[in-house]
């Protein structure tokens, strides 16, 4: 999956305040991601925002870019995000499929058996009740 996020930083366009938006920006995306680096000028590359532990499901690629915003009013920072099922997420949901073919597979085979026997004491009563009427009717 891929989405964009966006911020408009009004702010005098310059050097200066483009230099000093880019460091701010480093800083607060090296602190909540794995790997920060710069790509090129105006681009910051980010890997696994926020990891946790639940980070092992996921993978998640940022291309940060920093661009002037086309009314002259400042910065527009954006964001483009490739998130991604990880390795980890497939082995878990193919064993939670698998987990729960089991326990339903279980409870369908309870169920058959279960409904097996049932139809056989069934089968067995019905034979029984008729072999007692047809001794009954020829005594």
């Amino acid at each position: 999956m891929v989405f964009s996020l966006t911020e408009t930083v009004t702010t005098e366009i310059s050097g200066d305040s483009e230099e000093a938006l880019e460091e701010a920006l480093f800083a607060e995306l090296r602190r909540i991601s794995c790997s920060c680096r710069i790509a090129s000028a105006r681009t910051i590359e980010v890997e696994s925002v926020n990891a946790s532990f639940g980070s092992i499901l996921r993978n998640d690629d940022t291309v940060v870019t920093l661009r002037p915003h086309r009314r002259g009013r400042g910065y527009v920072m954006e964001a483009r995000v490739r998130y991604r099922p990880s390795v980890w997420f497939w082995l878990f949901l193919a064993g939670d499929l698998l987990l729960l073919e089991v326990l339903v597979g279980f409870l369908g085979l309870v169920l058959t058996l279960g409904l097996y026997f049932y139809n056989r004491k069934l089968v067995a009563d019905a034979l029984s009740t008729a072999l007692r009427y047809a001794a009954a009717a020829v005594k």
